[in-house]
């Protein structure tokens, strides 16, 4: 009677177990333009894309008159370096306001994703520079 409980509570929990199992589903796979889509289904793939705000920025910063914005690295630099204008990029809103509240980006304000050291820049340059960065997605 025991060894019998045993083998039937035994296959209960292989059966168990085994329910709701089948094939797990593919993980997303990333495409090229123009590729033959997934590799086993043929449906079409997605191509993912990252943000990237600095060419809108740099083209409304031209559009504004804003004069001399360039792109070194993760920075845009704005204006004269003596002036210490510039915005820079960071992964996301949360290492943003980490760098800031650990001291890392003083003077700065955030914006989205950004900081933005205004330096001894006029307030009108910084007025376009905000609106500017506010028409590339970066302010919240």
């Amino acid at each position: 009677m025991c060894r019998t409980l045993v083998l039937v509570l035994c296959v209960a929990a292989i059966l168990v177990a085994g329910c709701g199992g089948g094939a797990a589903p593919d993980p997303p796979q990333v495409g090229i333009l123009g590729g033959s889509g997934h590799a086993r289904t043929g449906a079409p793939t997605r191509v993912r894309r990252t943000f990237d705000p600095v060419p809108s920025l740099l083209r409304c910063l031209r559009d504004s008159g804003v004069r001399g914005a360039r792109r070194i690295n993760e920075e845009v630099l704005i204006g004269p370096v003596a002036q210490g204008l510039r915005i820079r990029f960071l992964a996301t809103g949360g290492v943003t306001e980490t760098a800031q509240l650990a001291g890392r980006a003083e003077g700065a304000e955030i914006l989205g994703r950004a900081l933005l050291y205004p330096g001894t820049a006029p307030d009108r340059i910084l007025k376009s520079v905000e609106d500017c960065a506010a028409d590339a997605g970066l302010k919240e």
